[in-house]
């Protein structure tokens, strides 16, 4: 019932956002973001985005790696009867063939979900890599942000698109992503 509330006065309340009114939430909805999943995710909760930010006059382009996680809180605050539910479940379960979700999937699926070419609140995490794949420590910013998903992709469209060399050249930015991770899993090997 709970849940249903919450769909419902989504479709209703679509300016009341606390974070839009105080100005705090920022708009990313011009970035390409990406979704990668599986085939059969319902629960879009994570998008990635590549910024290129001015190298100061030293013309070397510098990349901001963006994150976009989907707001739960937006629509589920502590203590809401939503919020409690999730608790209670405290994380969704994956079983072959099915799932429980810690949300209800009427607001997880929907509302809760980065879904392609819809405005979404979200929370999103930006950070600048080293060389070596370190996180520049004073690079890092978290805040909450509207996005729109570009595109949803499945694991096999992403790595045919890297191995097809679309990757690296109109979707440039999946080529790029995939490079920052690279230097991540590389310098964590590195480090233990």
């Amino acid at each position: 019932d709970s849940a249903d509330r919450v769909a419902t006065e989504s479709n209703e309340n679509k300016n009341d956002d606390p974070e839009t009114i105080l100005g705090i939430r920022h708009d990313y909805r011009s970035q390409k973001v990406y979704t990668i999943d599986g085939a059969s995710t319902k629960e879009i909760d994570d998008g990635l985005g590549v910024e290129v930010i001015d190298g100061s006059g030293s013309g070397e382009k510098r990349y901001r790696y963006w994150i976009h996680i989907a707001d739960a809180d937006r629509w589920a605050p502590r203590n809401s009867e939503l919020f409690e539910v999730a608790r209670r479940r405290g994380t969704s379960i994956y079983l072959p063939g099915s799932s429980i979700p810690m949300m209800p999937s009427s607001v997880s699926q929907q509302i809760m979900s980065l879904k392609a070419q819809t405005d979404v609140c979200a929370l999103s995490l930006g950070v600048e890599l080293n060389e070596d794949g370190s996180i520049i420590d004073d690079s890092i910013i978290v805040t909450p942000s509207t996005v729109r998903v570009d595109y949803r992709l499945t694991y096999d469209e992403a790595d045919e698109m890297l191995e097809d060399g679309v990757g690296y050249s109109e979707e440039w930015e999946l080529g790029q992503l995939f490079t920052a991770a690279q230097q991540r899993r590389q310098y964590r090997m590195d480090n233990g």
